[in-house]
């Protein structure tokens, strides 16, 4: 259980004791109803369930599109050299370079 404080207890006391005026009570009674009268009660949106459903398909309508777009598209490989050269694993600096290899071949003197 939670302890109260002794003043917290002893003010407690004080104000249950007391009684109000018929006149503060009827104020505070009035401001209560003007307070309460005041807040407007939210209105619940009549086509909120519609909403939802279109809001949803939409979505999926979406998601739909977009993973049909990101099919992998289909490359025509004209020989298999170049079919060899695409599926590899290995680096491709080597055929990146290719220019500069076949220059630096033809600069090299031949061994004999």
């Amino acid at each position: 259980m939670k302890q109260s404080d002794p003043f917290v207890e002893s003010i407690k006391n004080t104000l249950d004791q007391q009684s109000l005026e018929d006149e503060t009570r009827q104020k505070l009674a009035k401001a209560r109803r003007q307070a309460l009268d005041s807040v407007e009660l939210e209105k619940p949106v009549p086509y909120r369930p519609v909403i939802l459903t279109f809001a949803s398909i939409t979505a999926l309508a979406i998601a739909i599109s977009l993973t049909l777009q990101h099919e992998t598209p289909m490359v025509e490989v004209d020989n298999i050299e170049t079919f060899e050269i695409i599926t590899s694993r290995e680096s491709l600096d080597l055929y990146q370079e290719l220019e500069f290899y076949l220059w630096l071949e033809g600069k090299l003197p031949e061994e004999s």
